[in-house]
């Protein structure tokens, strides 16, 4: 599973596109466009980990530098600073 420990039911690139749809939506609901939702499907179809791609991120389709940040964040603390604030409202 793409890296993850057995006790994980996600794996890391499920995890980024779990939260990344999750901000783009939180996003959608203020009224406000969002990029996060392409970058979660264009990472949805990679066969690869995002963990061995660290350096090449900004190369997948939708991922531009404050989404590269986010994906690094998840990626480190399995979440991210802006989400946490997303969901406190």
């Amino acid at each position: 599973m793409d890296g993850a420990n057995d006790s994980d039911i996600l794996s890391k690139n499920d995890l980024v596109v779990v939260i990344l749809e999750h901000i783009d939506y939180l996003l959608k609901l203020e009224g406000k466009k969002s990029p996060y939702g392409f970058a979660a499907y264009s990472i949805s179809q990679l066969k690869e980990p995002l963990s061995g791609m660290k350096g090449e991120l900004r190369k997948i389709q939708g991922v531009g530098r404050t989404t590269e940040v986010i994906i690094r964040e998840i990626l480190e603390n399995g979440s991210s600073a802006y989400y946490e604030k997303m969901l406190m409202g």
